[in-house]
């Protein structure tokens, strides 16, 4: 529980969690366009109800508009794709159907008079602030917009009906109070050990020995570190681009293939360059399609397996992607080079032999300056002497899970609470992120005892805490145990739960 006391200290990362999956669903209205209300076929399944395609739709156009709104002259569908827009909207609408479906489970049920009366209410069937049914009854099917707004209310109600059920003692909230009230103010020091001993060279013999001993360990280095060892092929390429837009209808597809393919049975090495000018739609045009030397694996998959099966001085056949079609010309092209075990044995020895040295020489050091500091002395002259810089937090509070300058750490925290005097050191070094903490308590300043306004806004601080951890741990646990289909493909793959 202390972990929560530290870390947590509001109540909106799980009430934001589910308000935005619901505010989705209700995202600039009702299209009421939707003949059929889930026509389309299933964007998804999830425990064998269908999300349709229509429902999937109606939220990318949502968000679509939404981005548009935001980004104005500087809207880019390309750039919807690599922030992962429709995975991450599908994801949305599988994590919505999930909570409505659970809350059936547990018998969280909507009376019909209070949708209807919910759909009253809604903005977009409003006219001068009164409900106008005729707005209503223009929707093509009513029955699929009622099971949506009542889906929408049950996952409200179970988020409230959830955070209701879990309350804290008030000795609890009181220790939260106190340790937010605490404050500190810390002297510390990042020691990175892998710049100790950075420089050590191995001797011939470390060397000689390292290539003596166990091969496996050579081999196993070699295999980890192939790209160390390999120089990547690449090709200096030319491209022509017949580009498609984002959910490009077929009659878009049709007409930009049959352009490409137009392209295609007049392209030569010759004239490519010209070709490119004249007909590509892309940033490379102005340069005859010239893209420069490309490395091998930089590249898109069907971009990768077009130019592995082109030798140097030869046109592409048809290269198919999302952002549309293209023909390829490679000019030139350079062979893959990789250096063999036997020849690489020598450097691979030295390279452990030298990361051997410096283990020992960062061991040494380390276990040095932990014996200092189990005496209770400080390091900062060590420290200094070794181009560490000592610095400072400033004041912070004990409750608020994290340390200035420093981040997330539960071990610094916990040494920390267990310092009680003006310049004592916690008495050993702590590993984090990546490096070792020297730390000192410079300044703290214990609370005075809280008025019963203070007991019950640290109570609901760490009851927001609390709740915020379970509920998000329980819907994990909800999609673990779900059986959820994607039917929908997206070049990058599925949608990440």
């Amino acid at each position: 529980m202390l972990d929560t006391f530290r870390k947590r200290t509001n109540n909106i990362a799980f009430t934001i969690l589910i308000l935005l999956i619901v505010a989705v669903m209700a995202m600039f209205g009702i299209d009421m366009s939707d003949k059929n209300g889930g026509g389309g076929g299933a964007a998804a399944f999830v425990n064998g109800e269908a999300i349709t395609q229509a429902e999937f739709q109606q939220e990318m156009q949502a968000r679509l508009q939404q981005y548009q709104q935001i980004l104005g002259a500087q809207y880019d569908e390309r750039l919807i794709m690599q922030m992962h827009i429709p995975q991450n909207t599908l994801r949305q609408l599988i994590q919505y159907k999930l909570l409505a479906q659970e809350a059936s489970h547990m018998g969280i049920i909507v009376p019909d008079e209070e949708l209807a009366s919910h759909i009253r209410s809604l903005p977009y069937f409003q006219v001068d602030g009164k409900f106008d049914a005729s707005l209503y009854n223009r929707l093509p099917n009513k029955g699929f917009e009622e099971r949506r707004q009542r889906e929408r209310l049950q996952v409200m109600r179970l988020q409230d009906y959830l955070q209701k059920r879990i309350r804290l003692a008030p000795s609890e909230a009181q220790r939260n109070y106190r340790l937010s009230e605490s404050k500190a103010e810390l002297k510390f020091a990042a020691i990175n050990l892998s710049q100790i001993g950075k420089n050590a060279s191995p001797t011939a013999a470390e060397i000689a020995t390292v290539l003596g001993g166990d091969e496996s360990k050579l081999r196993e280095y070699y295999t980890a570190h192939t790209a160390e060892f390999t120089k990547p092929g690449r090709a200096h390429l030319y491209q022509i681009r017949v580009g498609l837009p984002f959910q490009a209808s077929d009659a878009k597809k049709k007409e930009a293939l049959a352009k490409i393919e137009g392209i295609k049975s007049r392209a030569t090495t010759k004239n490519f360059s010209d070709l490119a000018k004249e007909s590509s739609d892309d940033e490379y045009a102005k340069k005859g399609g010239d893209r420069g030397w490309v490395t091998e694996g930089t590249l898109g998959q069907s971009f990768e397996t077009a130019i592995d099966s082109l030798a140097a001085g030869q046109v592409s056949g048809i290269v198919e992607t999302s952002a549309g079609y293209f023909v390829l010309y490679v000019a030139e092209k350079e062979a893959r080079e990789v250096t063999s075990f036997e020849d690489a044995k020598k450097k691979i020895a030295t390279e452990l032999a030298k990361e051997q040295k410096q283990e020992s020489l960062q061991k040494e050091r380390l276990s040095a300056w932990n014996a200092v500091l189990e005496k209770g002395n400080g390091l900062e002259t060590q420290l200094s002497a070794n181009g560490i810089k000592i610095e400072t937090t400033g004041e912070f509070s004990l409750g608020q899970g994290y340390l200035p300058k420093i981040g997330d750490s539960e071990a610094i925290l916990d040494a920390v609470f267990k310092l009680t005097k003006i310049n004592q050191v916690v008495p050993k070094l702590i590993p984090h992120a990546g490096k070792y903490y020297y730390v000192k308590l410079a300044k703290l300043t214990r609370p005075k005892e809280g008025s019963p306004a203070k007991w019950t806004e640290a109570e609901n601080s760490v009851t927001a805490g609390v709740q915020n951890d379970l509920l998000t741990k329980w819907i994990g646990d909800l999609q673990n145990r779900a059986s959820i289909k994607e039917t929908m493909q997206f070049d990058d793959g599925p949608a990440q739960l």
